[in-house]
């Protein structure tokens, strides 16, 4: 599931259950493995941000945890 696909509060919950099956499959795409890398760069994707949020706070926040675990 991508945050794009995300539109509800069950779409949410569905992606916040993949992410932590990822990390518990060892998080291999992912750069912030480590909570405080985690929101580090959450903190710093928030920042970063130019555009508007997303019209849906559900995509916006699902945009927000993916991006967290990339960004640097």
């Amino acid at each position: 599931m991508t945050a794009d696909e995300v539109n509800d509060k069950e779409g949410f919950i569905e992606l916040l259950a993949q992410m932590l099956e990822e990390l518990r499959a060892g998080a291999e795409s992912w750069e912030n493995i480590k909570l405080d890398d985690f929101l580090e760069a959450m903190s710093a994707w928030v920042n970063d941000w130019q555009g508007p949020a997303d019209t849906n706070p559900w995509t916006h926040a699902a945009k927000l945890m993916q991006a967290a675990t990339i960004y640097e």
